[in-house]
């Protein structure tokens, strides 16, 4: 007796699942072009130095020619996700065969004629004719891949298209082996790429630029210092809501976002910063930092104001304050200067900006949950963050540089000093050796 069947499971290929139809609106379609050679480069700024221009090379009429030109639109790799194409050669081909002519054909440029004023709007937006002879052509296939899709996933599919376009140039004559293609979304998912790697370094430069601004106008390195590394702060902070808390993609608008917001993130905490800087250790300036700081302790009135000044007679003076205690006096004379301008600044701007997250279109909802969450930031260190630093480690009334140039020329004036009082030592002490030898020889 023969043995029952056995049956096998056989693990579904998850490798060869299907992919997901794209709506045919957010479809795109490839062009690939034969007998055109693109310009080199193109200018950032102005108008480009070269332009495209035909290939010589091409050379339609040759038969090798024409199998390369109906090789690509046949057998295509199921990678490149063609849906449906525009193949002009294709029709060509039919359109020969119902003349009973052979393909490819061996009178080329006069079928090609022909065949033109049978399919007028086909020709047209497909081959580029000059002197009654076709010079260049395109073939276009429409891909289920939506073109809003991330600038990573576009570049990756883009590799497909080039390796299999590599492979058929390499198989084709010389005649028309010097095909390339191109698309929309390839090229804004390039420019997305470049925009993205040079945010770092933007972001650095505008930094920098806002430290150089701040340099100029306190003439302190220290606290110009404090400032620039709050700013990282606040941008770090802005990317790390828009990538985690958020979950966006980077894209143009997150990036724009980061690099221009950098200046405006200064504006508060460069605010602060200025405020404090002014506070001079005057007396009138810490006098009154310790009368602001006292009469905001108490009710709002007269008396209690007269009171406040009363007590501040007694109060320390800048001569005798410690470091801390005048850091401490600057702080409070600047939030009080500056703070409460500041804090309507935000709010105003936020209050401004609610209106933009109602807003149909995505990227006003993007910039107005950008603007929000970089003013409240902003806000934050600056009257939070940037006030308990400079309590800790804020810059004295003498800037460091300052400091550190005075005590130079201090040591060098003392270090000159002490030579030429050793020289003035030297020579006195020798002096009497000198005259009695003198009165030994007189005598």
């Amino acid at each position: 007796s023969e043995e029952p069947a056995v049956r096998r499971l056989i693990e579904p290929d998850h490798s060869k699942a299907p992919v997901p139809q794209v709506p045919k609106h957010k479809q795109f379609d490839v062009s690939v072009l034969y007998g055109l050679r693109a310009a080199r480069s193109t200018p950032k700024l102005g108008p480009p130095q070269e332009v495209w221009t035909f290939d010589p090379n091409f050379e339609p009429d040759d038969p090798w020619a024409q199998r390369a030109l109906i090789a690509i639109c046949t057998d295509m790799p199921s990678e490149l996700l063609v849906v449906r194409q525009k193949c002009w050669i294709q029709n060509f081909r039919t359109w020969l065969q119902k003349k009973e002519k052979p393909f490819p054909s061996r009178d080329f440029h006069r079928d090609i004629a022909a065949w033109k004023i049978d399919w007028p709007v086909m020709a047209r937006e497909n081959i580029w004719m000059r002197e009654q002879k076709m010079t260049a052509c395109k073939l276009t296939f429409y891909v289920n891949v939506a073109n809003d899709g991330s600038s990573s996933r576009l570049l990756d599919y883009k590799v497909h298209w080039s390796k299999y376009l590599a492979l058929r140039n390499d198989a084709a004559s010389l005649t028309a082996n010097r095909a390339f293609f191109t698309a929309g979304p390839f090229l804004r998912g390039e420019a997305e790429i470049a925009i993205r790697d040079s945010t770092l370094e933007t972001i650095m430069i505008s930094a920098g630029c806002g430290m150089a601004g701040m340099i100029f106008f306190t003439w302190d390195l220290v606290l110009s210092l404090i400032v620039f590394v709050l700013v990282l702060l606040i941008i770090s902070g802005l990317a790390f809501f828009m990538v985690v808390v958020m979950a966006w993609e980077i894209g143009p608008i997150e990036v724009l976002s980061l690099v221009i917001f950098v200046g405006y993130s200064v504006t508060y905490v460069l605010h602060i910063a200025h405020s404090y800087n002014e506070a001079r250790a005057d007396k009138i300036n810490a006098y009154e930092a310790e009368v602001q700081a006292k009469y905001h302790g108490k009710e709002e009135t007269s008396a209690a104001f007269g009171t406040a000044e009363a007590q501040a007679a007694t109060c320390l003076t800048a001569e005798t304050m410690t470091p801390k205690q005048l850091r401490l006096a600057r702080v409070r004379l600047a939030v009080l200067h500056v703070g409460c301008a500041t804090l309507s600044s935000a709010i105003s701007t936020v209050g401004s900006s609610v209106f933009l997250l109602c807003c149909t279109l995505s990227i006003f909802g993007k910039l107005g949950m950008v603007v929000i969450t970089v003013t409240t930031l902003s806000v934050i260190f600056a009257l939070i963050s940037l006030p308990a630093l400079l309590m800790l480690i804020g810059p004295g009334l003498v800037p460091c540089h300052v400091q550190l140039a005075r005590r130079a020329v201090m040591a060098a004036t003392t270090r000159y000093r002490n030579q030429r009082a050793d020289g003035i030592n030297n020579h006195a002490e020798s002096e009497p050796f000198v005259a009695g030898q003198v009165l030994e020889v007189l005598s």
